[in-house]
């Protein structure tokens, strides 16, 4: 717990990669690895995997956290599950019954340098799926985010990956 001035209570709230239906930005993973992915536009995925989170899953933890006084002592990590990306793009194919699209991993030697997503994207002329920072990051061994003391603290239950692409696509048009 944070506090400013001993006035002010700050909860910290870390969600993972968040998706879900509802207004998207350029960076959201429905509009930059969603979308390209069925569509067949996708020339390639970053190796490595995400903590992906449903967009009410993120709403509940942060109601959660907020409400609980002795939980506050730390931050929530809202965390549906971590993903490979290959995982992550099989089941957006599969869900969206775009069997042909099939985006191959890239190898991670060169997703380590931060302008290799941005060297690609601009020989395709398309944006890249994920940004230099989440490319690096993706393979640099970074330990997947746990929501194990969410759930069992406050009793926050992670959606399904199946229902939260499923309503996602389904939102986007795309199932």
């Amino acid at each position: 717990m944070l506090s400013v001035a001993r006035r002010i209570e700050v909860v910290l709230v870390n969600p993972a990669a968040v998706y879900g239906p509802g207004p998207v930005g350029s960076a959201s993973l429905e509009e930059s690895l969603f979308r390209p992915l069925v569509r067949g536009r996708l020339p390639a995925l970053p190796p490595g995997g995400m903590g992906v989170v449903f967009t009410e899953g993120v709403a509940a933890g942060h109601l959660l956290g907020g409400r609980s006084r002795a939980y506050r002592a730390s931050a929530t990590s809202s965390c549906d599950r971590h993903v490979s990306m290959r995982e992550l793009a099989g089941a957006v194919v599969r869900i969206a019954g775009a069997a042909g699209c099939r985006a191959r991993c890239a190898p991670a030697w060169p997703m380590v340098w931060r302008s290799a997503g941005e060297a690609l994207s601009s020989m395709v002329r398309r944006p890249p799926a994920a940004g230099p920072a989440a490319s690096s990051t993706s393979c640099a061994g970074t330990l997947p985010q746990n929501s194990s003391k969410a759930q069992a603290e406050l009793g926050w239950e992670p959606t399904s990956l199946d229902d939260g692409l499923r309503r996602t696509l389904e939102g986007m048009g795309l199932a």
